[in-house]
């Protein structure tokens, strides 16, 4: 994940992040740093961009559908 220009850290996906159809709420923890989140329209991504992500996602085991 990109934390400001050219400065890309590792992140945990956290277990409450919810994968819909229209939008992806992930939530993320860098190392010694709180939780965070970050709101994914499907607009705000490419068609192909915003269903790679939603494959990673449910194929990390980190999606849960509400």
């Amino acid at each position: 994940m990109a934390f400001g220009h050219n400065d890309y850290r590792k992140v945990k996906i956290l277990d409450t992040t919810v994968v819909t159809p229209f939008v992806i709420f992930l939530h993320f923890q860098a190392q010694n740093q709180p939780a965070s989140a970050l709101l994914v329209m499907k607009d705000s991504l490419s068609k192909d961009d915003f269903r790679r992500l939603i494959v990673r996602l449910k194929l990390s085991g980190h999606e849960q559908n509400r």
